[in-house]
């Protein structure tokens, strides 16, 4: 594992960054940092962390994603952070996270592409991992599923990265 060899997810983005017709390739994801803030990297993408925070609480960033919480981070998200969606806007998910910006109605097209299933609980068997453990996967998983469920019924196309994944989507 070599951290500074970037995901494929990663290249793509810093792939549109560079062409002339790409006004802006936002990277949007859950972070324990504690601000937004929209920082251009040096391959021209705007990264934009949304804190995984309600209130002085650090939550999972799944958590985000909970029927209970959606609408308070998306509230939070649309008063802190400004995109420039003038152009051709396309809203492009790589995970089951953030699924409340698939609600917005300002996006051309949302396309879901899905190189990992990220509602299993894992490959450890049963005594491997403590009950805690994977009870938290549990409901991870489940949460998860929720959020992919409803990235699903809002995209226009959807990418799956082996034919086990495309059975599971459809």
């Amino acid at each position: 594992y070599d951290p500074d060899i970037p995901h494929r997810e990663h290249r793509l983005a810093a792939y549109l960054a560079e062409k002339r017709r790409t006004a802006n390739v936002y990277w949007v994801y859950p972070t324990h940092e504690s601000g937004y803030a929209v920082r251009r990297k040096e391959d021209g993408v705007l990264e934009v962390p949304v804190p995984a925070r309600y209130g002085p609480l650090e939550l999972p960033s799944f958590l985000i994603d909970t029927p209970q919480l959606r609408a308070a981070f998306a509230r939070v998200f649309r008063s802190s952070v400004n995109l420039d969606l003038s152009e051709t806007a396309v809203l492009w998910y790589y995970s089951p996270h953030l699924s409340f910006l698939s609600d917005d109605t300002a996006w051309d097209e949302i396309v879901y592409d899905c190189s990992d299933d990220y509602t299993t609980i894992g490959w450890e068997r049963a005594g491997e991992i403590s009950r805690l453990q994977h009870s938290f996967r549990i409901v991870r998983s489940k949460l998860n599923g929720g959020s992919q469920d409803r990235i699903l019924e809002n995209a226009d196309r959807v990418y799956a990265s082996s034919e086990r994944l495309h059975e599971k989507l459809s």
